[in-house]
């Protein structure tokens, strides 16, 4: 019996109808961040999310480099719609989301979590930290938001040690004891922290190894995986129908999507890691040049974009899977160098 795979679908949360149409693994859109286009997420990885900030439980979300972790938090908390929808949908209150964002890898030592030597007309001086700030900043208005620290890149800390800090910032009791005696109510906020660790049996991504304690603190689990090649090609194609990019040849989204499939398995088998994991991000760009460029060749274009900074030995590589996928002929060895040394 030949097993069917399911394919995704796109449904926006903006619209009821559709979001209840959906399934647990159809992609729903989320209206973008300034400056920024829209997210697309799993459905039931949008709602896990959700649960957590609503119910104030301590959230891990994890997965390589280029899944869409930052751009979905992101469009959470710098588009209102978002957070507004998914509580209509979900049926909460309709409270603001105000999300502190603190980046994890400020912090060299475990005391500095708490508090870090400064300097102010001449004299040092204990300054809280930019966590227990944020802490602190949310103890007001406890009733009219839904209040969120988010911990960002705790992976890439500096060593287990300041990892297994965050134990003390991340309590189940509903309150932070500082060192000083001074107690921070801490019951109403929810805590999210991001990470590559791509999961459960994939601590060592060249990031720090994960706290056993810390990992154990985590209520939810959320693991974010790169989308497959037929999803990433339909969310292209919506987004030239919206116009957040030109129209394009439905060849060469194919083709590129499936150049950066192909780029991306090797770099998961332990190759091409100077080259930039693919994105929709990388993609619009690559479609945008092409548009905008067309004296340009493909392979040029690429270059520009999904290959820029990566190794000469990377590029070659990368070089025979664009023939590949692109069916080009290869050129002779006197015109793949240009003058410094890079590819066209």
């Amino acid at each position: 019996m030949t097993r069917q795979t399911y394919t995704s679908q796109i449904y926006r949360l903006s619209n009821a109808a559709e979001y209840r149409k959906a399934g647990a693994k159809d992609l729903i859109g989320l209206a973008p961040a300034p400056q920024s286009n829209p997210v697309f997420v799993r459905k039931q990885t949008l709602e896990a999310l959700a649960f957590g900030i609503l119910h104030r439980k301590i959230t891990h979300v994890s997965g390589p480099t280029g899944t869409a972790k930052t751009a979905t938090l992101d469009a959470l908390q710098h588009n209102p719609e978002n957070w507004r929808d998914i509580c209509r949908r979900l049926g909460f209150p309709e409270r603001p989301l105000r999300m502190f964002a603190v980046q994890f890898t400020v912090f060299s030592e475990p005391g500095e979590l708490f508090f870090r030597r400064a300097i102010r007309s001449g004299t040092t001086y204990d300054e809280e930290s930019p966590l227990v700030a944020a802490i602190r900043a949310a103890q007001t208005n406890n009733d009219d938001c839904y209040h969120v620290i988010w911990v960002k890149e705790i992976g890439r800390a500096p060593s287990t040690a300041v990892q297994g800090g965050l134990l003390e910032l991340l309590p189940r009791t509903g309150w932070v004891a500082l060192p000083d005696g001074t107690r921070l109510a801490t019951g109403h906020i929810a805590v999210l922290a991001d990470s590559n660790y791509q999961a459960q049996e994939d601590y060592n991504h060249n990031l720090v190894q994960l706290d056993d304690a810390l990992n154990g603190r985590f209520g939810i689990h959320i693991t974010m995986a790169y989308l497959d090649e037929k999803e990433e090609i339909l969310i292209l194609k919506q987004l030239a129908k919206e116009g957040y990019s030109p129209p394009s040849n439905p060849n060469l989204i194919e083709l590129i999507v499936q150049l950066g499939q192909k780029i991306r398995k090797q770099r998961l088998e332990g190759a091409l890691q100077s080259v930039a994991p693919p994105t929709i991000y990388s993609y619009l760009s690559f479609l945008e040049m092409a548009a905008a460029l067309p004296h340009h060749t493909p392979q040029e274009l690429a270059l520009a974009t999904l290959l820029g900074n990566a190794s000469m030995e990377d590029q070659n590589a990368c070089l025979a899977i664009f023939n590949e996928v692109f069916a080009l002929r290869e050129r002779q060895e006197e015109d793949s160098v240009t003058a410094g040394g890079r590819l066209l």
